[in-house]
């Protein structure tokens, strides 16, 4: 028993430390792993708000486009990078400045311009509805979403 006592006491401090620092890489890595579930998540959403937008009606689209903003909202405060999440909310809230316009509801309209250039506004020097709606326009008109092609694209390809 006592020539087996020094193996056995290896194999349990080894054990122990391994332990250790499993968990230890675990808690280190666990939370960038997280994140980048999380951009994966909101790159899905961002994709199918952006196909409901373009091919729905408005009153679907601003649903699935309010929606986005809540989920980018939730994912802003528990990330390190606000700034990413913020640029996407200016985006969608100029969307939904576009769509309310279109449904005729100018208050709710004015009200998402108003936000949307708040999170957009320095950084893509607009200051008026009207340079919104042209800077919006242009982004979605570059937008590519080469897993779920658009409507025309499809339509063009099996003629």
């Amino acid at each position: 028993m006592k020539k087996k006592l020094p193996l056995i006491l290896t194999f349990v401090i080894g054990l122990a430390l391994g332990i250790v620092v499993a968990s230890w890489f675990i808690l280190k890595y666990s939370s960038s792993t997280y994140e980048i579930q999380e951009l994966a998540n909101i790159a899905e959403l961002e994709n199918l708000s952006f196909r409901v937008y373009k091919d729905g009606d408005p009153t679907t689209s601003v649903i699935v486009i309010k929606y986005l903003i809540k989920k980018l909202e939730m994912y802003e405060n528990n990330s390190s990078n606000a700034e990413l999440y913020n640029t996407d909310r200016g985006i969608a809230h100029g969307r939904l400045c576009i769509l309310y316009e279109k449904i005729g509801n100018k208050a709710m309209s004015e009200n998402e311009c108003k936000i949307a250039i708040s999170l957009l506004g320095s950084k893509y020097k607009i200051s008026t509805q009207k340079d919104l709606i042209e800077k919006i326009n242009k982004i979605d008109s570059i937008k590519m979403d080469t897993k779920y092609p658009r409507k025309e694209t499809r339509d063009n390809n099996t003629q």
